[in-house]
């Protein structure tokens, strides 16, 4: 009822960081003004680092993954800074609980994270600093039941069994996010609680690996058996999603 009435979609493989000026011409070109960069795209990594079957697969796999993750973040934020700077925009950067926290069943993507909250913040303050007219917003998200996220974790049992104030509701995060147009706050952690807790628990329990590892219940072969169903589980449901025309 409150939407936009149209949307228009430029596509892009952000993995390769050289066409993303010619990213920014496409989207200029539809639409002039730049008010808000949300930079919401990546590649989420749901196995053990040490589990790749070679060590130039997980190479190759890391460096698209920091691509993805990392660098198309910095590299959308400087082709679009001036044009935010022009409208006195904003950028959004959505993080996760991942990149407070280290966790070994999804390191990978943790660490990409942690290297987002560590650029994003850093240019949050210089951008105050320079008196700048844009301003960065760090959403660090918990687990969002999207449609593809309920159905992936759906083919384990195990993973029925995360509690619900985990779990943060993917309408609830989207009004979260529009709204913060508004308000523009410089973080917002979501679901709240568990995201409080998690930032908590790892920097007052210096046992904290040892909890992490034993609430798996697992030994680690028996979690690399999991984690790559869930990974082979979550590239079916990518495979069958087709962008289309809105």
């Amino acid at each position: 009822e409150h939407g936009a009435k149209s949307v228009d979609i430029v596509t892009q493989d952000f993995s390769k960081i050289e066409e993303i000026e010619e990213y920014r011409e496409r989207v200029l070109a539809i639409h002039p003004t730049v008010d808000v960069l949300l930079l919401n795209h990546a590649a989420i990594s749901i196995a053990p680092w040490l589990s790749f079957p070679s060590r130039k697969q997980a190479s190759e796999y890391t460096l698209r993954t920091y691509n993805i993750n990392v660098l198309s973040f910095i590299e959308l934020t400087r082709v679009f800074l001036d044009d935010l700077e022009a409208s006195a925009g904003q950028i959004q950067v959505t993080s996760s609980v991942a990149g407070l926290i280290p966790h070994f069943e999804f390191g990978l993507y943790g660490s990409t994270k942690h290297a987002v909250n560590g650029f994003f913040y850093s240019l949050q303050q210089e951008l105050l600093a320079k008196q700048s007219r844009v301003s960065v917003s760090v959403f660090s998200l918990g687990l969002i039941m999207t449609d593809n996220m309920d159905a992936m974790f759906s083919t384990e049992q195990d993973t029925q069994k995360i509690p619900n104030f985990v779990k943060g509701d993917v309408n609830q995060v989207a009004h979260i996010i529009v709204s913060a147009t508004i308000s523009r706050p410089r973080n917002v952690d979501y679901p709240i609680a568990s995201v409080k807790f998690m930032r908590s628990f790892f920097h007052f329990f210096p046992n904290y690996h040892d909890i992490i590892i034993a609430s798996t219940g697992k030994s680690y072969s028996e979690t690399v058996e999991i984690q790559q169903r869930l990974e082979d589980a979550s590239k079916t449901i990518l495979d069958n999603y087709q962008v289309g025309n809105i």
